[in-house]
């Protein structure tokens, strides 16, 4: 999983600690996804992208548990022969 905050969106500081909220998040949560594809035996390769520094942490964590949901609403429909 990438993590991406774009430099046009602030000083380093504030770009890194929004890079790790967003790990974290994915980190307490990745099993939502690891489980049913190794399941599925297949692997999943994305990125998180914030489009703002200052959000607290509590935002940051219902996003990502909702993009995590999405995606694993749809691997049921991922057939065997692709990854």
């Amino acid at each position: 999983m990438g993590f991406i905050v774009k430099k046009s969106l602030g000083k380093a500081h504030k770009r890194n600690h929004m890079k790790r909220l967003l790990r974290e998040a994915y980190r307490l949560h990745q099993h939502m996804l690891y489980d049913p594809l190794r399941q599925l035996q297949r692997t999943f390769h994305g990125a998180l992208i914030a489009y703002d520094v200052d959000v607290p942490y509590t935002e940051i964590e219902q996003e990502v548990v909702a993009l995590l949901e999405q995606v694993q609403g749809q691997l049921p429909t991922i057939s065997p022969g692709h990854s």
